[in-house]
């Protein structure tokens, strides 16, 4: 399994949401089309983030990281969170 990182919402900076989420979904297309297994995307991510990305990177395709402010681990498989570290 290769597991590829974006780090836009990470790092996010003084960027509007949009357009983390923009380079976020263009990072992780990216990697998945060049053979990736899945999209690991560190950070605080709200439950629409993550159903955003797990709609743009398919089933089986979104790896997120648990931390104070993410939703709870029982409610990230329903938004479309596969793997969480």
């Amino acid at each position: 399994m290769l597991n590829a990182r974006t780090d836009a919402h990470l790092v996010g900076g003084a960027r509007e949401p949009a357009e983390v989420l923009a380079e976020t979904i263009a990072c992780g297309r990216a990697y998945l089309d060049a053979g990736a297994s899945c999209v690991f995307v560190p950070g605080r991510l709200d439950a629409l983030t993550i159903t955003e990305l797990g709609v743009a990177f398919g089933p089986g395709k979104l790896s997120v990281l648990a931390m104070p402010g993410t939703p709870p681990p029982g409610e990230l498989a329903a938004l479309g969170a596969d793997r969480v570290s």
